[in-house]
């Protein structure tokens, strides 16, 4: 297995294999210009000023960078000349200009466009719209908890035009454009879990996390006002931190958190005097009660997750005896999504701590780290050997409620592979056939 360099992700632009319909953003230029000449014939403006007004408006700006790099370079050096000082070019001229540009305007279907944005842009409206069978998000899902007022704010979460789910972001704006290169014949993309601290999506997959598409868009536009060369990784990060934010509403933990309220702060200034003053000790007990509530299985402490990327190449098996070494079949890109501060599946966590020497004790007596099975003809009864086990794991599940996060990992680090093996395999009977 190879391992394949993150860095190779900045190669990859979010309008790899994005097709242009360039009839569409013609139509929409010149739409942006009617509409944005509208509005400064009607504010009374100088007819010297009409031109910088209307081609220099962000309306017709944005519009304009949607179309391809021949197409844009040409109207651009129209618009230039129309809205230096001293242009003696009617502004009739350069929209017959313009139009005739258009008009002609025939470039290669592959050609990108200039605005990258314009693509983030248009997969938004898409991510908007209502669900079909080629626009499905099988990733959104409401988490169950023991919080009635939270409940409430995540039955919001399915609503497919203000929601779309990190796992659809990440195909629609990784996986597409990288398997669109053609640089490997096939790209997996798995995701794995939150941490068991993670507020009301703990142990959740990452996929399922929703992500305001409102906020979404106004924060890629505040990134990307002044650069429009947006490559996968550089993407891929920006859309993790909203994950990395501890007030986002889908954890919980916010102290007011109405549906419709910005994540932008953890506690929500109601105006109130005695809210504003909330002391430390306080917002301890909220928080402490609000996981507890949510059901997270490590009480007391919230984890904000740590998202990243891990990737591998590998080649895959011939799938032709006519293959040779030269040609070894398909190559497979697999890209593993996950939260660095993950904690262990929760019934495996269960399983080490109940297999500890100082947790567990088989027919009343203590489990040696070395300790053997016993002799032929004196095994222990093993209906209480079964009671004993049932009432450790018990026990042990308690502590680990009242642990504070980090200790399963703790227990892990203390043992080493033979350790672990000689635990597991002491009190695990064996079968002979």
């Amino acid at each position: 297995m190879q391992k394949a360099s993150s860095e190779k992700l900045s190669t990859y632009s979010v309008a790899q294999g994005h097709v242009v319909d360039i009839e569409a953003v013609k139509q929409s230029l010149r739409d942006a210009i009617a509409q944005s000449r509208t509005e400064a014939m009607s504010s009374v403006r100088a007819a010297d000023a009409l031109p910088q007004a209307i081609l220099r408006s962000e309306n017709v700006t944005s519009n304009a960078m949607m179309l391809p790099m021949s197409v844009f370079r040409e109207i651009n050096s129209q618009i230039n000349q129309a809205t230096s000082e001293g242009s003696e070019i009617s502004f009739d001229q350069v929209l017959e200009s313009i139009n005739n540009i258009l008009d002609n305007a025939n470039p290669p279907t592959d050609e990108s466009p200039r605005s990258v944005f314009s693509i983030i842009d248009q997969k938004i409206s898409n991510f908007k719209t209502n669900p079909t069978d080629l626009n499905l998000d099988p990733f959104l899902k409401i988490p169950l908890t023991g919080d009635t007022d939270y409940n409430a704010i995540a039955s919001t979460f399915i609503d497919r035009t203000k929601y779309v789910s990190f796992g659809k972001l990440v195909l629609s704006f990784l996986g597409a454009p990288i398997a669109a290169s053609q640089d490997f014949d096939e790209v997996q993309i798995h995701f794995h879990a939150f941490n068991h601290s993670a507020g009301a999506f703990w142990g959740e997959n990452i996929s399922s996390f929703p992500i305001n598409l409102e906020q979404l868009e106004s924060k890629l536009k505040r990134q990307y006002q002044t650069s429009r060369n947006v490559n996968v990784a550089t993407l891929f990060d920006f859309i993790a931190e909203m994950l990395e934010t501890p007030s986002a509403i889908p954890y919980g933990i916010t102290q007011s958190v109405p549906p419709e309220s910005s994540d932008e702060s953890a506690v929500e200034d109601t105006g109130d005097e005695d809210d504003a003053q909330i002391t430390d000790e306080e917002l301890d007990s909220f928080l402490e009660n609000r996981i507890r509530r949510l059901g997270c299985p490590v009480a007391g402490e919230f984890i904000t997750p740590s998202i990243a990327y891990i990737m591998e190449s590998l080649s895959v098996a011939p799938e032709a005896e006519s293959d040779s070494p030269g040609n070894p079949g398909k190559t497979v890109l697999r890209i593993h999504v996950t939260d660095t501060r993950q904690t262990p599946y929760i019934g495996e966590t269960i399983a080490i701590r109940s297999l500890s020497s100082d947790g567990v004790t088989l027919a009343d007596e203590p489990v040696e780290e070395s300790g053997a099975p016993s002799p032929p003809g004196q095994a222990s009864n093993p209906v209480r050997k079964s009671q004993n086990n049932t009432k450790n794991l018990v026990e042990e599940t308690t502590t680990l409620e009242r642990d504070a996060a980090g200790g399963v990992s703790t227990v892990m680090s203390n043992l080493t592979p033979d350790q672990m093996f000689k635990r597991i395999a002491s009190p695990v009977p064996t079968f002979l056939y």
